[in-house]
């Protein structure tokens, strides 16, 4: 069995939702109810977690290969506290992905290549990722042919909303509540 911690995060959150992912397939659950089941879509299980950030948390909270090998681009994220509950928006505008905001289509490409020029271990964590041994350009060639067609995901605590708008996040199919409540998601 595969060290899901090999490539600890630095949030303590963002680890504890790495943990959850390769563990449970039941663990994040999104906002779209089913009119049979009443109940919203879970995000799929992942075979592997690596975190995605350089620097001071810049970047992608979570890179993900699911059980299916499809690539998923994950944000992980507490919210602000504002009045009785927690909101989470698609952020600022990001300097290096041309002013668009946290979570576009703009900022996850420009935060993936950020992730592959400023991480001195991206080639080690993406063999570690794909769990194979190629060479640093072929780990690399293969999550560029994997990144146009990623999925992607908000994870947020229960009672947060994720405001979408300026990215091309659905609310209802993407943004996924944390169905196991921790001491990780609060101030």
């Amino acid at each position: 069995m595969r060290d899901h911690n090999a490539w600890k995060s630095s949030d303590a959150a963002e680890q504890y939702v790495r943990d959850l992912l390769v563990r449970y397939d039941d663990a994040f659950e999104n906002h779209w109810i089913s009119a049979s089941s009443e109940q919203g879509d879970y995000l799929t299980m992942m075979r592997a977690t690596i975190p995605g950030q350089w620097g001071s948390n810049h970047g992608i909270d979570v890179i993900a290969l699911d059980v299916t090998g499809r690539l998923w681009l994950i944000e992980v994220s507490r919210g602000t506290r504002r009045g009785a509950a927690r909101f989470k928006g698609g952020g600022k505008p990001v300097k290096y992905a041309d002013y668009k905001l946290q979570m576009s289509v703009n900022w996850r490409e420009a935060a993936a290549d950020r992730f592959l020029t400023k991480v001195p271990n991206a080639p080690d964590m993406l063999r570690y990722l794909f769990d194979e041994q190629l060479s640093d350009k072929r780990v690399v060639d293969k999550f560029r042919m994997l990144l146009p067609n990623h999925n992607k995901a908000v994870i947020i605590p229960v009672g947060a909303h994720f405001d979408a708008i300026g990215t091309d996040v659905n609310f209802n199919t993407e943004v996924y509540t944390c169905r196991f409540p921790s001491r990780f998601f609060h101030d």
